[in-house]
């Protein structure tokens, strides 16, 4: 017995199906139309989407593209805790923008989503929010960073993933809260993250921390064993980018005595002045001197400072943008018992 045929349809029909089984995906672009706020739905394109109204915590079944935006693109502070929400699948791509939330709201997918939203920043963007959520995965490019607000896990059920050249802040997470909650969220371009392997954490002089990726940047000079004598090993490092238009750069002090008080200085000219101020070390910087004055924080248990360089205003007087082929040097002091003490210094040639 033969088995019927089965009836074809012609390929017309079969097209028209398959489009209504899976509508084809497109973009939503922002352009900022009426202001900044990234709810308002007069500030985006959606012509070539399904995709009619961008709220609080309700889900955007699309790909979404913030590209070279002449002004900041805000999370505005909605009542509550929202969030602005990708479908889970979908993209975001901030291509040299800023976005930056303005309360305790963030970005994220929709609750229980797997594997939720990809989120790519580039060509130095950078977000800022209070929290990332639901299954995000956040990549950062070389050039770009990351800041978050939230002092309960602001990474949330969600993942990082940094390049060189990148960092992120996190306000209110002391180095041991990002250890503890976020080290095995992050990877450095796919592999996890280790500190002092592939990464760096250090406090940011308050209650947060930075964590940027280990590329060693600078020269070390004047040696930590002939400015000190009962801290041998202090010395200044940096991470980041020296490159001027990035204003990214990381400096380091470790192997401080803990819980003294320190700061960072800078200047652009390199030398060696023992005992200065009664110091048992050295100050390595000549002519005129900046010093990071209202940054003085202690160095901690684990003896160490940490400092983001704004290089727009460098603290010498009177205050200094810093142009490309400019060199500086970085140094830090910190209180040693009844004296004082320096590490070495680190030249750094801007880009």
């Amino acid at each position: 017995m033969k088995t019927p045929a089965t009836p074809s349809l012609p390929l017309s029909i079969l097209g028209t199906l398959a489009a209504l089984a899976a509508p084809a995906s497109a973009d939503i672009v922002w352009t900022g139309a009426v202001s900044s706020d990234i709810f308002d739905e007069a500030n985006w394109d959606l012509s070539n989407s399904t995709v009619t109204v961008i709220d609080p915590n309700v889900g955007i079944d699309d790909h979404v593209v913030i590209a070279n935006a002449p002004a900041e693109v805000w999370i505005p502070d909605v009542s509550g805790q929202q969030r602005f929400q990708i479908g889970d699948g979908f993209t975001v791509t901030i291509d040299n923008s800023h976005v930056r939330g303005l309360g305790n709201d963030g970005l994220g997918g929709q609750p229980g989503a797997s594997p939720g939203p990809l989120v790519t920043l580039k060509n130095g963007a950078s977000f800022e929010a209070f929290f990332i959520v639901n299954g995000t995965h956040m990549v950062f490019e070389p050039g770009t960073h990351g800041v978050f607000n939230g002092g309960f896990v602001p990474i949330n059920i969600s993942t990082v993933d940094l390049a060189p050249s990148t960092y992120l802040h996190f306000t209110d997470e002391t180095p041991t809260a990002y250890i503890t909650e976020h080290l095995s969220k992050t990877t450095v371009q796919g592999v996890p993250a280790v500190v002092g392997g592939n990464i760096n954490v250090i406090g940011d002089g308050g209650a947060g921390c930075f964590v940027t990726v280990i590329a060693p940047i600078g020269t070390n000079v004047c040696g930590p064993a002939t400015t000190n004598s009962s801290f041998q090993s202090a010395s200044i490092s940096a991470s980041g980018s020296d490159l001027v238009a990035l204003d990214n750069l990381i400096l380091k002090a470790d192997g401080c005595p803990p819980n003294e008080l320190g700061y960072f200085l800078c200047g652009q000219a390199s030398g060696y002045l023992p005992g200065v101020g009664g110091s048992q070390g050295a100050l390595c910087i000549l002519g005129r001197i900046g010093r990071f004055a209202a940054l003085v924080q202690s160095t901690g248990p684990n003896g160490e400072l940490g400092l983001w360089v704004d290089n727009t205003a460098l603290p010498v007087w009177p205050r200094h943008a810093v142009s490309p082929g400019e060199t500086w040097v970085f140094q830090a002091w910190f209180a040693d018992g009844a004296s004082s003490n320096f590490t070495d210094a680190l030249v750094v040639q801007f880009q």
